[in-house]
């Protein structure tokens, strides 16, 4: 900022021609601002001194909990909330559609005051009285929507920092909320509700934004979810190196009803989330017909509609909607119902349904045929689903699109029906209200991951993002709760890749001693833009800097946590160097160990690391080389581990994915 000007604000200011054109100044984590502009008001600025980078704006971007503490097994007296005092005096800064202060996830019942490196606000507005709304835990609401108004965007509902689609309330209090006893989805998962960092405050941002590599270079951890696209690859988005990139799993809870045949000693169970107040239907007669599109009014009025899926989703739905019968049963095409409830969650569904499978809808059938009687009970939760965790059909695959040499996603966490704090909004009936709400996506294991982040800031504060992100995924779990590798939801179905779920589920517990760390600096992703032959334009819009963007030195070969090694048609041995950080408390020896991948050889070299103590840093290499392509010249993909286990019984083991391939046109 140039010495004639008192803040960057004025700075800013003096820029433009009218004052009226600027909306935001920007100081802390970028210097720069936001301003409505002629063509030729921005090519007079771009040639003004200090001009980095402008970006055009872009429309408004896609925005992508009872039990999933304890199914990351954070409690206990061996669990992370201990030993980091529940992630007391971190702030979660979250960028969402903001929040729902009236929640009692927002309780600050036993909070500490806001640290005194605060430096945020809370925003009055309509509906928002920042007096009232704020607190010792959400400290911070801003609503940043200037630039909607300013291109004739339609704003949200209120403008101020209130949620009024519940987006942001549901992410911030699973990443931080309160303790709130008696929590539950209409009966469904019941228990007490909880943020991952349960002590850490709140600063609510309503906006959707990026500005992740100044984040980044200011010791900012950003974590962000790797999208809803789908099991395709090359489907993520948010796939940069200098952001945690999160991927969404199941877990072992399930949301039931169950058909209670006859005298209710014979029992069918499928499932359901039918929010009715009274837990069963009365008993009532049992139709059969074999295509549910086949049903009509008169057909099941007074019964139990129990049909076949049909080729069509909605013909369950339709055909028991304003039906008058009881309740339905519907056998589905696929064996596995979760995509059934998510889709029930996205259209309201309400009806009294149940979802079962072919096999359960056979023993159902044959009862029914001498039997033709049965009653519908609700709100059941079980916490026996097997295989779990499994990485979700929704959760999007890399590849990274835009940066193919890192691997990601970079970790998993719980995205699959996340019960958490909810607008509970007038607009909704009556019957229809809840403070609490189920979602899926990857907007929810994000949360997560970034609780999971304040837990380990709280016990490691000297700790940089990259080794925070580090200690995360060389300590993240592979195998499920059955000891089996964790598998992929997906169509393809199998043992999930790096591709899919990055390292493994996170486990806080070990990430916040995970022995040694792959730390990184900006000056390391500068290197990277670089040898990616960036113009020095395309890297100043990245980094909001000129400094260090020579390109002197450059290379692909980040200092991540994971390895991909693409071979091309004239290379049969890539290497793939790296350097850890003891971040132990004494001098301790790794020995290399890699899991075997077929087609592939693959050492570590040197095979042994001796660190002298806390802090010390040595590097190694690993080499692959494929055998594959000397034999065949078709496609492959190979998965593996690479594991640091050091002597004297395994304290620590520092796990890394490596995924190796010739396929370049994902």
């Amino acid at each position: 900022m140039p010495r004639a000007y008192s803040s960057p604000y004025h700075w800013h200011l003096a820029t433009l021609s009218s004052a009226s054109k600027l909306i935001y100044s920007y100081s802390h984590v970028i210097d720069g601002f936001c301003a409505t502009l002629t063509p030729w008001e921005l090519s007079s600025i771009r040639d003004s001194p200090g001009f980095l980078h402008s970006v055009e704006d872009s429309p408004v971007l896609k925005y992508d909990t009872t039990h999933s503490a304890q199914f990351l097994g954070l409690n206990g007296p061996s669990g992370a909330w201990e030993a980091s005092r529940y992630g007391e005096g971190m702030i979660i800064g979250v960028v969402d559609t903001g929040v729902w202060p009236e929640s009692r996830s927002y309780d600050d019942v036993g909070m500490s005051p806001a640290p005194a490196k605060w430096r945020g606000r809370c925003e009055n507005g309509p509906r928002f009285n920042a007096s009232c709304s704020c607190n010792n835990k959400l400290i911070g609401a801003r609503v940043f929507n200037k630039g909607l108004i300013a291109r004739n965007i339609t704003p949200p509902l209120y403008d101020s920092p209130r949620d009024a689609e519940g987006h942001g309330t549901h992410t911030s209090s699973t990443a931080a909320g309160s303790f709130v006893r008696g929590a539950s989805y209409f009966g469904y998962a019941p228990g007490t509700a909880k943020g991952v960092a349960p002590k850490a405050h709140v600063a609510m941002y309503k906006a959707l934004l990026g500005a992740t590599f100044a984040a980044a270079e200011r010791n900012v951890f950003v974590a962000a979810s790797a999208g809803n696209a789908g099991a395709g690859p090359k489907s993520l988005h948010n796939g940069i190196p200098w952001v945690l990139t999160v991927a969404a799993g199941t877990m072992d809870r399930q949301f039931q009803g169950r058909v209670e045949l006859g005298n209710g000693s014979v029992s069918v169970s499928g499932s359901s989330l039918h929010p009715r107040s009274n837990a069963a239907t009365p008993a009532a007669p049992v139709i059969y017909i074999a295509d549910c599109a086949e049903a009509t009014r008169e057909l099941v009025r007074g019964k139990i509609l129990f049909c076949r899926q049909g080729r069509r989703l909605s013909d369950p739905l339709f055909s028991l909607k304003d039906s008058k019968a009881v309740g339905g049963v519907f056998i589905i095409n696929d064996t596995t119902s979760s995509s059934w409830l998510e889709f029930l969650l996205k259209i309201s569904f309400r009806e009294p349904a149940i979802f079962v499978t072919p096999g359960e809808g056979q023993k159902l059938g044959k009862y029914v045929k001498s039997h033709p009687e049965a009653r519908l009970r609700f709100g059941i939760t079980s916490f026996d689903l097997r295989p779990a965790p499994t990485v979700t059909t929704f959760s999007s695959r890399g590849p990274s699109p835009s940066f193919p040499s890192v691997m990601k996603p970079d970790i998993m966490g719980p995205g699959s029906f996340i019960l958490a704090a909810w607008p509970n909004s007038n607009n909704a009936a009556a019957d229809h209200r809840s403070d609490f709400n189920l979602l899926s996506g990857t907007s929810m294991s994000c949360p997560h991951l970034a609780g999971v982040a304040a837990l380990i800031k709280k016990a490691h504060p000297d700790w940089s993002p990259a080794a925070v992100r580090s200690a995360m995924m060389t300590t993240a779990d592979t195998v499920d709760l059955s000891g089996r590798p964790i598998q992929d939801a997906s169509p393809k179905k199998g043992p999930a890749t790096g591709f899919a779920m990055g390292a493994g589920q996170v486990n806080p517990s070990k990430a916040l001693n995970p022995g040694l760390v792959y730390d990184l600096n900006s000056a390391d992703y500068v290197r990277l833009l670089c040898a990616m032959n960036l113009t020095a334009a395309q890297i100043r819009a990245i980094t909001r800097s000129v400094v260090d963007n020579s390109c002197s030195s450059s290379s692909l070969d980040l200092n991540y946590p994971s390895f991909v090694a693409f071979f091309s048609r004239s290379s049969e041995v890539l290497e793939l160097r790296r350097t850890l950080t003891n971040v132990g408390q004494e001098m301790a020896t790794y020995s290399a160990a890699v899991t075997p991948m077929d087609g592939l050889q693959v050492r570590v070299v040197p095979q042994h690391l001796v660190f002298k103590g806390n802090g010390d840093k040595l590097s190694f290499k690993l080499v692959i080389q494929s055998v594959i392509l000397k034999k065949k010249k078709k496609k492959f993909q190979k998965s593996g581990y690479l594991k640091w286990v050091e002597d004297g019984g395994g304290k620590h083991i520092v796990q890394s994915p490596i995924v190796a391939t010739n396929i370049h046109s994902y």
